[in-house]
């Protein structure tokens, strides 16, 4: 369920900026972080977004402009996943930008933020003019918010016109994660090759999707599918597994995200434009794909 985020412009009870030295205060309200907060904070329009989310009754969403204020954070500086969940935890400006007083009282999971990306991919490639919308106010604030700290095109770690690309990526990346790690798990050990054991391991999705670097994200992806196609190659071998939910998965999503490179004999991934508005959203159910009731929008089942 969709709910807009208003409490941040409520005075808090318990400010963590309240307790520090003021000179420490004021570099904060007068640093990027105040900057972040009044001109980017404040600027996202939330109700941009609402597609993305049921409208049936239900528990609320996080608020979106924590999401996509986390989302032109990491792109400013260029961050990790896993250096913008830190941040997340022990940043109190990272924090202070997002409207949020008193560190460690909000806590944002990593499934909610490749939740959020997939869902975002899902809709853009379902509504493709608003999709424009909602990544124009991406790249107008993350272009705004450099202008505001004086940060030259040329400094800025991340150029905003990339925004788009590396979300999408970014969501295609944790679907393929989810729809390979489910797929291998139901391939015998005895029938796994050494690539494939590692996917189970706790260390691959540390790598693949926390510490993978914006530049590094088409190839990651790139990989991933290549991955799964072995897996596919193999489960298609073993009869006792080859009709199993996961495997269907699998392949149904290779159909949809993948193309064949003649160069390298392998597959590689299509250009997001060139997937289909119906397919594949989550690693765990079929028809859970973004669709349109009448003038109702919704993400997730659809009947």
């Amino acid at each position: 369920m969709f709910r807009e985020n208003t409490e941040h412009r409520q005075k808090s009870m318990f400010c963590t900026i309240d307790s520090m030295d003021p000179r420490y205060a004021k570099e904060i309200e007068e640093g990027w972080a105040g900057l972040f907060y009044k001109h980017v904070f404040c600027s996202i329009d939330e109700k941009l977004f609402e597609p993305l989310y049921s409208t049936d009754m239900g528990r609320p969403n996080t608020p979106v402009n924590i999401l996509v204020g986390l989302e032109i954070i990491k792109h400013t500086w260029n961050y990790t996943d896993e250096q913008l969940f830190r941040a997340m935890r022990s940043d109190y400006e990272v924090n202070y930008a997002l409207g949020i007083r008193e560190l460690g009282s909000f806590y944002v999971g990593d499934r909610t933020v490749y939740d959020f990306r997939e869902r975002l991919l899902g809709y853009t490639l379902s509504n493709p003019e608003e999709g424009t919308i909602v990544f124009q106010l991406f790249q107008e604030l993350t272009a705004n918010f450099a202008e505001l700290l004086g940060v030259s095109k040329q400094e800025l770690r991340m150029d905003s016109t990339m925004i788009e690309p590396n979300i999408k990526k970014a969501g295609r990346l944790a679907l393929s994660f989810d729809v390979l790690h489910q797929a291998v798990k139901v391939i015998p050990s005895a029938k796994r090759t050494d690539s494939l054991n590692e996917v189970l391991e706790p260390k691959f999705k540390t790598r693949i999707l926390y510490r993978v670097e914006s530049e590094k994200l088409g190839s990651t992806l790139d990989y991933l599918l290549q991955l799964a196609d072995e897996a596919l190659k193999i489960a298609k071998q073993l009869p006792e597994i080859a009709a199993t939910k996961e495997v269907q998965i699998l392949e149904r999503f290779l159909e949809e995200q993948t193309i064949f490179d003649e160069k390298t004999k392998k597959p590689k991934a299509k250009q997001a434009s060139k997937i289909s508005a119906s397919s594949l959203q989550s690693a765990y159910d079929p028809d859970a794909t973004y669709r349109q009731k009448g003038d109702k929008k919704s993400s997730g089942y659809s009947v």
